[in-house]
Parts: C-alpha cells; sequence; structure tokens
C-alpha cells in the first residue's frame, strides 16, 4: 500500500456528503489549462483541481462536485504497481478509510468471481481499455451507490492511471467535463498516451 493511494483515498472522503450536494454542471466554453513537463489537460472553468507531488510522481485530483472526481496519477515506467493492483488497492484503501473515519458501512458490488467489471472511455483521442468498481455507501441511515472506473496509460517514460469517481446518476451532468478532460489529456510534448502494454519496452 502506497501513500499516495491513501492520499488519493483521503480525498475521495468528501464523498459522503451526496446528500447535500449536486454536481456543477461543467462550463465548457473558456476552460482551464494545466501544463506541465510531464502531462497536460483541459478542464471545465467552474472545476477545481489540485497537484501534490514532484518529478515524475504527481497526483491532479479534479473536483467536478463534493462527490464526484477525476484523478490523475503518474509514476515512472520502472517503477510502478501493476494496474489490476493499483485499482484494487485503491478499492481497499477508501473502503477502508471510509469505515472508519466515517462509521460508515461501504460494500463493494462484486459481479461473479470478480468485483470488476470491463469499461472503456475515449483518452487523447484513443480507446482505451479499463475496470469499474460499484460501491454501495451507508451512512446515517440513508444509502448511495458510488462508480470508480480505472484507466492505465503510458509514453517512453512514465506510466499515467486515471480514475473517475461519481454517483452514476451524476453521469449525465457530469460525464461532458470528464469527456473534455480525458479528450485532453497528453504528455508533456504535447503527444497523446498510448493505452498501456502497446509501447514495446
Amino acid at each position: 500500500m502506497t501513500l499516495e493511494l491513501l492520499a488519493l483515498a483521503l480525498l475521495l472522503v468528501g464523498g459522503i456528503f451526496w446528500l447535500v450536494y449536486r454536481p456543477r454542471k461543467p462550463k465548457l466554453d473558456r476552460p482551464k489549462h494545466v501544463g506541465s513537463e510531464v502531462l497536460s489537460f483541459e478542464l471545465p472553468r467552474n472545476w477545481k483541481v489540485e497537484e501534490v507531488g514532484a518529478g515524475s510522481y504527481r497526483n491532479w485530483t479534479i473536483e467536478g462536485s463534493s462527490s464526484a472526481m477525476l484523478v490523475i496519477q503518474t509514476m515512472p515506467l520502472d517503477d510502478h504497481e501493476p494496474f489490476d493492483v493499483w485499482a484494487a488497492d485503491f478499492c481497499q484503501t477508501f473502503q477502508e478509510t471510509l469505515d472508519s473515519n466515517l462509521l460508515s458501512r461501504t460494500k463493494l458490488i462484486g459481479r461473479g468471481e470478480s468485483s470488476f467489471e470491463k469499461t472503456s472511455a475515449e483518452i487523447g483521442g484513443v480507446t482505451v481499455p479499463g475496470i469499474s468498481q460499484d460501491f454501495e455507501i451507508r451512512a446515517f441511515d440513508e444509502s448511495d451507490a458510488q462508480r470508480a472506473s480505472f484507466y492505465a496509460l503510458q509514453d517512453a517514460d512514465r506510466v499515467v492511471y486515471v480514475m473517475t469517481y461519481a454517483e452514476p446518476g451524476e453521469l449525465a451532468v457530469l460525464e461532458p467535463g470528464f469527456r473534455l478532460v480525458l479528450g485532453t489529456l497528453r504528455n508533456g510534448n504535447g503527444v497523446p498516451f498510448e493505452p498501456i502494454g502497446q509501447l514495446e519496452a
């Protein structure tokens, strides 16, 4: 378990406040631009972004509402966890963090032998396969469904893991904002990343 994963899970604790807040409809005109030597992307001008880390180890957390986020994490190509391990560790850390800090009961919704379901997204103009995990969060005698989707990319120097997290019912409102971020994601040279495993080592 890495400190980066724990930090991400703590950032997502705000998701319990779905009872109060509504998603912010993304304002796509005049989008914000985020750029560095590692990567670049655009996001709706009314969404928030926070960057932590340095060098090749960085996290960008993009907030579409109190309970909807898009997280981008980078790490060196020669020093990263396998994608399925990263996603499973994240789900476990998120579940444990919510249950211990908010006295909630968080349930992973399984499907047969695996709790993950296959999915895909357009990232940088490329169709990228991914996996998704549904959660049921119960607190204060209320329950809510949440969904996290995970994607893995790479270039010659680094691995990029992407996660979207939202209540399924909010996706109709948030999806245009997610598409803007994912569709404009590029490496530091302005070149789209490739789905992990499609580049030669």
